[in-house]
């Protein structure tokens, strides 16, 4: 015998395949691929996905997935990644720099939290963080983002 699990209630049957669901609410349910049970187990499965509470539904459009937003301007290129190459200065490919003005090679959490407010090129002043991705090309010539956001 085989225990599963269905939204917190078990039941037992011998059945050697399951497939893994995830409801809309997130928890794990499991769904019989043979029924040999005699449809005991799919009849309690389904009544439980009936009564499993739904997820909200009522956001507003504008907010469809997670993300986090940070208004920054250009501030340098280097060939620097504090995280690939840490200390080694000149080691990466290309990078562009927005936010803290200090960010390079040698970065570290104190040395950008060192820098002190206004040491950013990001509309909050106190948003020390270091934001890099590799700089984009045009005929060989880097190209410089222009704005805001």
């Amino acid at each position: 015998m085989v225990a599963r699990f269905v939204a917190g209630f078990a039941f037992s049957c011998s059945v050697p395949g399951t497939r893994l669901f995830r409801s809309p609410a997130g928890s794990v349910l499991r769904s019989i691929v043979k029924p040999l049970c005699g449809g005991v187990a799919t009849v309690v499965a389904a009544a439980l996905l009936a009564a499993a509470p739904q997820a909200e539904t009522s956001a507003t459009p504008l907010v469809t997935h997670h993300e986090f937003q940070v208004d920054c301007s250009f501030s340098h290129r280097a060939k620097d990644d504090p995280i690939v190459f840490p200390g080694e200065s000149g080691t990466s490919h290309d990078h562009t720099f927005p936010g803290n003005t200090g960010t390079d090679a040698e970065s570290t959490t104190d040395s950008l939290s060192d820098a002190g407010v206004g040491s950013t090129t990001c509309l909050n002043p106190d948003d020390l963080s270091a934001y890099w991705f590799p700089t984009l090309y045009k005929n060989d010539e880097p190209i410089e983002p222009i704005g805001n956001g």
